[in-house]
C-alpha cells in the first residue's frame, strides 16, 4: 500500500508525472515547500477530482510512512530546495540522492550536507541509489556562483527565468528587491 510520495525537487522532470499518478490513487504528497508551491501550480492546470494533500517539510525533517522512518537531507541543485532521502527501514536505511551536485560556493549559501551522508556511511547503509547530472563527464561541475556571474548586478539581464529554475533562487531575491541597479523589472 503506497503511504504517500516524497518528491525531492521541483524540476518538470520529477513533478510532471504527479497529476497522472493522482488521477489513479489519491496520496499524500511530501517536498520541500518551494517543491511543494511548484506541485500546487502544476496541479491547477489539471482537473484532478480529488486533489491531493500537499505536505511541506524542509530539510532535516522526518516523515513517518508507515514503518519506513523518511529523512529529508539538504543538497544542491540547479533549483532551491532539493533534498536527498534516508529511508530507514526495519531490513536498514536506503539512501537515495536525488538529483545534486557537491558545489562548495553555493548561490543559496548552504552546502549540501555531507556530513549527514558521512554519519549515514559509518552506521551502515543497505542501498545507495544515487544520480547527479553529467556524473558520467571527467572533471567537476562549476559553482553555480561561476554560472550566476553574468547575471549579477553588474550585467544587465536579457533573459528569462527558464522552467528548469536554475537561477530562481537569485533572480527571486534580485527581484524583490526590486530590481535597482541590477536592471531587472518584474513582469505579470
Amino acid at each position: 500500500k503506497i503511504r504517500g510520495v516524497v518528491i525531492t525537487h521541483g524540476h518538470e522532470d520529477h513533478i510532471g508525472g504527479l497529476p497522472y499518478l493522482l488521477a489513479k490513487i489519491n496520496v499524500p504528497i511530501y517536498g520541500t515547500p518551494l517543491t511543494i508551491g511548484l506541485i500546487a501550480n502544476k496541479l491547477r492546470e489539471h482537473s484532478l477530482s480529488s486533489p491531493p494533500t500537499l505536505i511541506k517539510k524542509n530539510a532535516g525533517e522526518h516523515i513517518q510512512l508507515g514503518c519506513f522512518d523518511v529523512e529529508l537531507i539538504h543538497v544542491n541543485h540547479s533549483i532551491p530546495d532539493a533534498v536527498a532521502v534516508a529511508m530507514h527501514t526495519p531490513a536498514g536505511v536506503i539512501v537515495h540522492t536525488g538529483d545534486f551536485k557537491i558545489d562548495y560556493t553555493p548561490i543559496e549559501g548552504k552546502m549540501t550536507d555531507l556530513n549527514r551522508f558521512a554519519a549515514l556511511g559509518d552506521k551502515g547503509v543497505l542501498a545507495l541509489l544515487a544520480e547527479s547530472t553529467n556524473a558520467e563527464r571527467a572533471g567537476y561541475t562549476a559553482t553555480e556562483q561561476k554560472e550566476y556571474q553574468p547575471y549579477t548586478a553588474d550585467h544587465q539581464l536579457r533573459s528569462s527565468v527558464r522552467q528548469e529554475g536554475r537561477f530562481l533562487g537569485p533572480l527571486d531575491d534580485k527581484l524583490h528587491e526590486g530590481g535597482s541597479g541590477a536592471g531587472l523589472r518584474q513582469c505579470a
